[in-house]
């Protein structure tokens, strides 16, 4: 009887065993499956985002070097290996570029609606025009005195890593130009004076275009470490007006090849040197765009110091005063070269471009 019980015990024991191990192996046979699944679906979503997708949102394959596109590769392949890094292409969800090595400087002052190139330019229109730098991945060091514009800043850059945006409110009356609205406005009331509006008809404009410099200044000399960057870009805030497609968003990449003792213009019309200042500031004159402009952060600096330096000269010796375009312009021409005698020199991209070109050329969509 007793040996009966005992056959009886280990056969209940071999059953047992035999059940928990099928019960362990479809368990983990479950786990490998779903494992599987969700690494699938994470690759499948990695793998195909929307910078990678050519769609008709205005950009084509061609618009790509294979740099250009290794650096995309390199970017999914840590997208695939990180559920931190994601390359998503929309405006709400984080984008990681490769590097910031450019830093921009932006500025917004409201001095009222204007006419401006045939129309009127009004305040209203700057919001849609900044909506892109809401999709810009790169530091943006921004100016305004204006508390509602700044907020809309903020906004925009919420989803961003902080260290990514700084907005700054200033009284624009202590920066320099503003402080010579005053000589200015006199110019322009005279009757002898051209009227280019906005450029030679509204005091507070100029003032704002001369004072690119005196922001760009501020941000690499009183904000201490702001500026880390290699390099150190002027940019206006509706500069990037016509990316609307909500659906892309951009990294940063430096120009190469220029020459870094220069800062980069971009090159609108072909100059004539052999004009006078007069001539360039009387007649509305361009050579280089002002929208944009790229230096390392010492050339940069130095064009600061020797910009407030022309600017002042032409407006307080030569009664000459319109927007930086006509500063520059009047500066390098053979007459300029010999009163003002700037140091740092200009660089242009090779041939006459769109106001937008230089800017655009540093995107690269992800």
């Amino acid at each position: 009887m007793r040996s009966h019980n005992t056959r009886l015990a280990i056969l209940s024991a071999t059953i047992l065993c035999f059940a928990a191990y099928v019960f362990l192996y479809r368990k983990q046979s479950l786990f490998t499956s779903r494992n599987g699944l969700i690494a699938q679906s994470t690759e499948t979503t990695v793998n195909n985002p929307p910078a990678v997708t050519v769609s008709a949102n205005g950009w084509t394959q061609s618009n790509f070097s294979s740099t250009d596109s290794a650096r995309l590769t390199t970017q999914q392949e840590r997208a695939t290996t990180s559920s931190v890094i994601t390359l998503t292409g929309t405006t709400k969800k984080p984008v990681v570029c490769q590097e910031y090595n450019l830093t921009f400087v932006s500025a917004f002052f409201d001095f009222g609606d204007h006419a401006k190139g045939g129309g009127r330019r009004t305040v209203q229109a700057y919001y849609p025009w900044s909506e892109a730098f809401g999709r810009i991945y790169a530091p943006l060091i921004f100016y305004t005195d204006s508390d509602k514009f700044g907020e809309h800043i903020r906004q925009l850059r919420a989803h961003m890593a902080p260290h990514l945006t700084h907005v700054i409110s200033v009284n624009r009356s202590t920066l320099w130009p503003f402080q010579y609205k005053d000589v200015i406005a006199r110019l322009y009331a005279r009757k002898d004076y051209p009227k280019h509006a906005p450029n030679t008809v509204v005091p507070e404009y100029s003032c704002s275009m001369h004072a690119k410099y005196a922001c760009l200044h501020d941000a690499m000399v009183l904000q201490h470490g702001l500026v880390t960057t290699h390099f150190v870009a002027w940019v206006d805030i509706g500069y990037y007006r016509d990316l609307t497609n909500s659906n892309i968003s951009y990294c940063i990449v430096p120009p190469k090849d220029f020459n870094e003792t220069k800062v980069l213009y971009n090159q609108v019309y072909m100059p004539n040197f052999n004009l006078s200042p007069r001539d360039i500031f009387y007649h509305n004159h361009v050579w280089v765009g002002g929208g944009m402009f790229i230096a390392t952060r010492e050339v940069m600096l130095r064009l600061c110091d020797e910009y407030k330096r022309a600017a002042t000269f032409l407006l307080l010796e030569r009664n000459l005063s319109s927007t930086d375009q006509q500063t520059l312009y009047a500066s390098m021409t053979t007459e300029g070269k010999r009163d003002v005698r700037l140091t740092v020199d200009i660089a242009v991209l090779p041939g006459t471009h769109g106001w937008f070109q230089l800017g655009n050329s540093l995107l690269r969509p992800v």
